[in-house]
């Protein structure tokens, strides 16, 4: 439980010795920030890296084996086992042409952790006011979690979050071939295409009164929306099959707080927040899925994972921007509430010992 524990608390430990060591905050200077992002990159790099494929539910072993497997299949061996895989075939592609350069099936996770660390702190850097806040988060809230398993998914996600700045950009072209590039490795990707038109939004009544007549019209079309995505990503998933459990209310919290303070605090007039209305949306219809979870089929929840980014966004951007001086209690206090949730999920956590290859 150690490792855990010392991982996700370790973006305010790094704040710490930041700060004791350069004796000034990280926010005094863009170098500062920078070169805290970068530390905490480095470390989401190599606790990705040197995992043990043992850590999770199992997918870590069944992707390691893979790479093992694909390492010693020649080019035409590939081509009568192509198609017969039921993963995305650019990821079977792609491992098979790596792994035929670095034969270690531990190489898995050190290109993943490699895409993860380039692009979560990337985003952060381009994104949130408060990289210590926003690297909690992602610690703590259920991200990084998802992401140590999913590695497929994970880097459908990674991939997507490059997408975002081709949509802040208005480069339709450029956002259209980053999400299919996504769905090459997860074809739940697919659900990202909606971030375009969710940038293009407004945080006011028409911009509202659009959303509830699309959540509306999507809520009647569920039968139709579920079998274009099956067709999509080949898949059977039916409206009904739905978790049957009553948890998950801790992240529908998280979601609630994040957007009504979003709401309470949100000011046209102030430049920052052109930036906060996408990020809402996407944190709102992220909501919208993860909801889908209790009426409509518990695979939602795996598709809300793309738009939960947005909080890291908009949480810090609150907090930094609206509060005055009431925003560093209020930093510190979410900071412990998220580091609290995460020790809390250490007791029943999957990821619960994690350990590196070299230790089993």
């Amino acid at each position: 439980m150690l490792i855990y524990l010392l991982y996700v608390s370790m973006p305010v430990l790094a704040w710490f010795a930041f700060t004791l060591f350069f004796g000034k905050p990280i926010s005094s200077s863009e170098k500062m920030k920078k070169r805290y992002i970068t530390f905490c990159g480095i470390v989401l790099f190599l606790i990705i890296a040197l995992r043990h494929y043992s850590v999770g539910s199992g997918d870590g072993e069944w992707y390691y084996m893979n790479w093992k497997y694909l390492s010693d299949v020649s080019f035409k061996q590939y081509l009568n086992i192509y198609g017969s895989i039921d993963i995305e075939n650019g990821y079977l592609f792609s491992i098979w042409l790596i792994s035929h350069v670095f034969k270690d099936p531990q190489f898995v996770f050190v290109f993943y952790g490699l895409l993860m660390a380039i692009s979560v702190s990337t985003f952060v850097y381009k994104n949130c006011e408060d990289p210590v806040l926003a690297f909690v988060m992602f610690n703590c809230l259920g991200l990084w979690g998802f992401m140590v398993q999913g590695i497929r998914q994970g880097i459908a996600m990674c991939i997507c979050l490059f997408a975002i700045e081709a949509c802040k950009q208005k480069k339709l072209i450029r956002f259209i071939f980053i999400v299919i590039l996504a769905m090459l490795f997860h074809a739940s990707a697919v659900v990202f295409f909606a971030v375009y038109p969710l940038s293009k939004v407004k945080m006011d009544i028409k911009g509202y009164l659009i959303t509830i007549v699309v959540a509306v019209i999507a809520s009647m079309s569920m039968d139709t929306i579920f079998s274009v995505i099956n067709t999509v990503i080949d898949d059977t998933y039916e409206i009904g099959d739905i978790d049957s459990s009553s948890g998950g209310l801790v992240s529908v919290a998280i979601y609630v707080i994040v957007l009504v303070a979003t709401l309470v605090f949100y000011s046209k007039d102030s430049d920052e927040d052109n930036n906060i209305q996408m990020f809402f949306y996407i944190t709102l219809w992220g909501f919208i899925m993860f909801l889908m979870r209790y009426f409509a089929n518990s695979i939602a929840q795996r598709a809300a994972y793309y738009y939960m980014f947005g909080q890291l966004v908009l949480l810090p951007s609150i907090i930094k921007n609206k509060l005055g001086r009431e925003g560093a209690l209020a930093g510190m206090l979410a900071v412990g509430l998220c580091v609290g949730i995460a020790v809390y999920k250490a007791s029943y956590s999957v990821l619960v010992p994690y350990y590196f290859f070299w230790q089993a």
